[in-house]
């Protein structure tokens, strides 16, 4: 593994979010999985979610993970054989997806969003919602709305340290969920996670479409 997947485990098990790994099994408690379940992690990292829930699930749910960074898969596709786990990586993006539409059962998005831009933000959204089942889950796990003391002064301090997080306003300023509304979402639901971090759970499913009716002849 290199240095940098190995500084990105550290943060997501041991690192300032305050123990990440316990807000992925939250994050999985919430999901309401079921066995034969398809599930795409975006942004997956060094695989940790998908390790998580192939302990819980084994090989009852079919795992796939993309991300931009080569050397992170090649760390989760490590980890996975070590541990025997079946975890389906490769490179992708939250806008270019290379999966088929319409076949997945959920997607999960762990701290992803924060990450762009406007035009890429609603690409994203238009691209899960084109994977995802009809009525299937997504779960996004990210910044939200501050709620205490210690939330405003961590997103100051966010704010000035433009490397971490450039396009924070959709989540700080709790714009998120009109956003998943407009991009055919429903049922947003958002759990807070800390009272330390401003981290929340944003819970969602895809929007049924309604056909047009046809007129009558």
């Amino acid at each position: 593994m290199s240095f940098l997947s190995h500084l990105y485990d550290f943060r997501t098990v041991l690192g300032p979010l305050g123990l990440q790994k316990k807000y992925y099994e939250e994050m999985i408690n919430l999901a309401d999985i079921k066995k034969g379940d398809k599930i795409l992690d975006i942004g997956c990292g060094t695989g940790l979610l998908g390790l998580l829930l192939k302990e819980r699930f084994d090989d009852s749910i079919d795992f796939w993970g993309i991300d931009t960074k080569l050397y992170f898969l090649k760390a989760a596709r490590k980890k996975a054989k070590q541990k025997g786990a079946v975890l389906k990586l490769q490179s992708g993006c939250v806008e270019n997806i290379p999966v088929k539409t319409e076949s997945f059962d959920f997607v999960f998005c762990t701290l992803v969003f924060h990450h762009l831009n406007p035009d890429r933000l609603n690409a994203g959204l238009k691209e899960i919602k084109r994977i995802l089942k009809p009525n299937a889950k997504l779960i996004i796990f990210d910044y939200c709305p501050p709620q205490s003391f210690s939330h405003y002064g961590l997103v100051i301090i966010t704010y000035l340290w433009t490397s971490i997080i450039e396009y924070g306003k959709y989540l700080f300023q709790g714009k998120l969920p009109f956003l998943l509304n407009e991009k055919g979402f429903a049922n947003v639901e958002i759990i807070s996670l800390s009272k330390v971090w401003p981290l929340a759970i944003y819970k969602t499913k895809k929007s049924r479409e309604e056909r047009p009716k046809k007129g009558k002849d």
